[in-house]
C-alpha cells in the first residue's frame, strides 16, 4: 500500500511542479504590477492545495495502517 503513497505524492510533485512552471511563463509576460500580485496570489493559492492534499493522503494512509490493528 505504500507503494500508492509514493506515487501519489509523484503526481503532486509533478503537478506542483508543471502549474509553478506555467505560473513563471505568466509571470514574464505580465506587464503591471496587479498582473504580478495575481501571480503570487496563484502561487500562494498552489502550495496551500499541495500542503493540504498531502495532509489528506498521509492523514488517509495512517488511518488504512492503523485500523482493525492499534490504535496505539
Amino acid at each position: 500500500m505504500e507503494w500508492l503513497y509514493v506515487l501519489l505524492m509523484f503526481l503532486v510533485m509533478l503537478f506542483t511542479a508543471y502549474e509553478a512552471i506555467g505560473y513563471y511563463r505568466e509571470y514574464r509576460r505580465s506587464k503591471t504590477k496587479k498582473d504580478q500580485l495575481n501571480f503570487f496570489l496563484k502561487i500562494v493559492v498552489l502550495m496551500i492545495l499541495v500542503v493540504l492534499l498531502v495532509w489528506m493522503i498521509n492523514q488517509v494512509m495512517n488511518i488504512s495502517t492503523v485500523t482493525g490493528i492499534s490504535t496505539v
